[in-house]
């Protein structure tokens, strides 16, 4: 215990004279504003905790961001942005934001930011209008045919983000024949 405070006391100084361009992280990480930058935007920008709190899809200001999950979250302030920060799991939306209604028919659609649906606390998004009206339709047979079907697309997902990782630093051309 005593190494740590006094590694925590010697190093302090040298996290609190960075720069503007780094941010400081919870646990004494240093991310600059370029790494942050280069993560993917989730939600298209919007401000997640705005559909729970505001009633509404608000795009999100780069002033207020988080990191979760390997994306970029916008925040329309800092109140929402700590509020995600205490609880994230809270407000993400089902399905990882896609199409609640696609996966019903075993497809899997980008959403519209602006057609959701927020029931029992969960947040839903839709391709289209008719998509939403559809999961309205027979809402409990639908959420159990679209996570069924989300478990599968989960994995794959995860599967094909992997695989890029490990194609990515090879930095040469691989030939296959199958």
């Amino acid at each position: 215990m005593k190494t740590v405070l006094i590694f925590l006391i010697l190093t302090l100084p040298t996290f609190l004279s960075f720069g503007e361009n780094v941010l400081h992280m919870a646990e004494s990480k240093s991310i600059t504003k370029a790494e942050v930058e280069s993560l993917p935007i989730a939600m298209h920008g919007y401000d997640v905790l705005s559909y729970h709190v505001d009633s509404g899809a608000i795009v999100g200001s780069s002033t207020y961001q988080a990191v979760y999950n390997g994306q970029r979250y916008l925040f329309a302030s800092k109140e929402n942005q700590e509020r995600f920060s205490k609880n994230p799991e809270k407000f993400l939306p089902e399905f990882n934001g896609y199409c609640a209604q696609s996966l019903v028919e075993d497809k899997l659609v980008e959403a519209d930011p602006k057609l959701f649906l927020i029931d029992e606390g969960k947040l839903y998004f839709f391709s289209k209008p008719q998509a939403l009206a559809k999961w309205q339709l027979e809402k409990e047979s639908n959420y159990t045919r679209a996570n069924k079907r989300w478990k599968y697309e989960a994995v794959k997902l995860a599967e094909q983000k992997e695989a890029r990782k490990k194609w990515m630093n090879e930095g040469k051309v691989q030939l296959f024949t199958f």
